[in-house]
């Protein structure tokens, strides 16, 4: 609430206040201790202190009139109402309709009112001595020197920019510095799929499919020749020959997948293994190039700030 609009709701209490000089206001205003205070500040205590001290009908009535209430009730639940309807009424109103009552008690009441806050026991240098490091989320965030390894394996992931961006947005102080390591993975990844084929001839998976295969051929090849006496004995029998034509189709599936199985595995033998085995050499070296240049990259940023780090605060992403 501006003065102005303080100084014109105190003027229209039905004439319960008395005429101020407007610099005799301010003057008073500023310098009053309760000024600032509302009813939502009172303690519980001092609104029953100011019930009983209001318990005599004619001051209450008074009372009412200076706020153009009209009283269905006792004053303390009245006044109840009045701190829960209007927390915002000033205190330093209710004293000055006071004083004009000449309610001299609830004046010196008021001016003893005092904020429900908590008051520091020390300096605010000293509180900041016991500050310690902690995962606490705060309000206030220091400068802090975040380093973002982009490790992503797609153009379309922007992880790292959100990252960079929410650090940048926290603390405009903060130093931010985003490392790509896209080329390190793409080699990572190709050498796990180089090392995955080596697996699967060399570890027998290769030659255990292979033999899958021949059991579920053998096992329908068996199916197959007592189907073809069945509908020989029955030829008139549309249910067998449609089984028949399913397990012929299964057969010729099955024989395809058997030979183009053994053909990968003596195409392994002969000719994949050692261009593999030279491509995963390749690539091994590749990536040893690449985890050194990645450190060329790091190590200059991690050693600026760690001889910073009595005023950054350090995180890796």
């Amino acid at each position: 609430m501006t003065l102005t609009k303080y100084f014109a709701h105190f003027s229209n209490l039905a004439g319960a206040c008395a005429s101020y000089d407007l610099k005799t206001f301010c003057m008073r205003f500023s310098s009053d201790s309760t000024h600032n205070l509302c009813l939502k500040d009172l303690s519980k205590e001092v609104i029953e202190e100011m019930a009983c001290r209001l318990n005599s009908f004619s001051v209450k009535k008074q009372f009412y009139q200076a706020f153009g209430l009209k009283p269905k009730r006792i004053f303390s639940d009245v006044l109840k109402n009045i701190s829960e309807l209007f927390p915002d009424t000033p205190v330093r109103l209710l004293r000055d309709v006071c004083e004009s009552l000449e309610l001299y008690d609830l004046v010196e009441l008021l001016e003893k009112a005092k904020p429900r806050t908590l008051r520091p026991a020390l300096s605010l240098k000293e509180i900041g001595k016991l500050r310690s490091d902690s995962d606490r989320p705060t309000k206030f965030h220091s400068k802090a020197a975040i380093l973002i390894i982009d490790n992503s394996t797609t153009t379309a992931d922007d992880t790292a920019e959100k990252i960079e961006s929410f650090f940048k947005r926290l603390n405009p102080r903060n130093e931010v510095t985003t490392i790509t390591a896209r080329p390190l993975v793409a080699i990572s990844n190709v050498l796990r799929k180089l090392e995955e084929t080596k697996g699967y001839f060399e570890s027998g998976a290769a030659e255990l499919k292979e033999k899958e295969i021949k059991k579920s051929l053998g096992e329908l090849q068996r199916d197959l020749k007592v189907t073809k006496k069945l509908s020989q004995m029955e030829k008139e029998d549309d249910f067998l020959h449609m089984v028949l034509t399913s397990d012929i189709e299964k057969e010729s599936a099955l024989k395809k997948q058997l030979e183009e199985q053994i053909e990968r595995r003596k195409r392994w033998k002969k000719e994949r293994k050692p261009k593999i085995e030279m491509a995963m050499k390749l690539k091994e070296n590749e990536l040893q190039e690449e985890k050194r240049k990645l450190q060329l990259t790091v190590s200059p940023t991690m050693e600026k700030w760690i001889h910073s780090e009595g005023s950054l605060k350090l995180y890796c992403y």
